[in-house]
């Protein structure tokens, strides 16, 4: 198999998360994580932080 035009291919990941309460820092480190390794890549990566539920 050709592999060459796949590289050139892009891929959209959405990822929707309920963050538990206390756990926020430790969801914005693997969300930090997540960007970084996007990064590697061309196109990178972007993320927005959860909503505040309880306004």
């Amino acid at each position: 198999m050709n592999t060459e035009k796949l590289q050139d291919a892009g891929a959209t990941v959405v990822i929707g998360q309920q963050v538990l309460p206390g756990l926020e820092r430790k969801y914005e480190t693997w969300q930090e994580n997540v960007k970084a390794a996007a990064a590697d890549y061309s196109e990178g990566g972007d993320a927005s932080r959860p909503r505040d539920r309880s306004l």
